[in-house]
């Protein structure tokens, strides 16, 4: 079964998963994953989650992996 949802299961989108702690490195449980329905595997990247922002808080997540990506 898969997680991965439109847009991100199509051919031509770039997939950014969440970095899982420890080893081996893998996605994080948190990040959707595939096949798509086609077979492809999803994600193609993987990124590490954030880091403390100068409020104190922490920026984590696949909301952080994509930003480190684009970067």
């Amino acid at each position: 079964m898969t997680s991965v949802g439109e847009p991100a299961d199509h051919a031509r989108v770039v997939t950014v998963g969440a970095l899982g702690p420890g080893a081996p490195l893998g996605a994080a449980p948190f990040s959707s994953r595939g096949p798509t329905v086609d077979g492809r595997a999803k994600p193609e990247v993987l990124s590490p989650t954030g880091s403390a922002v100068p409020s104190g808080s922490a920026f984590a997540g696949t909301s952080a992996a994509a930003p480190h990506v684009a970067g």
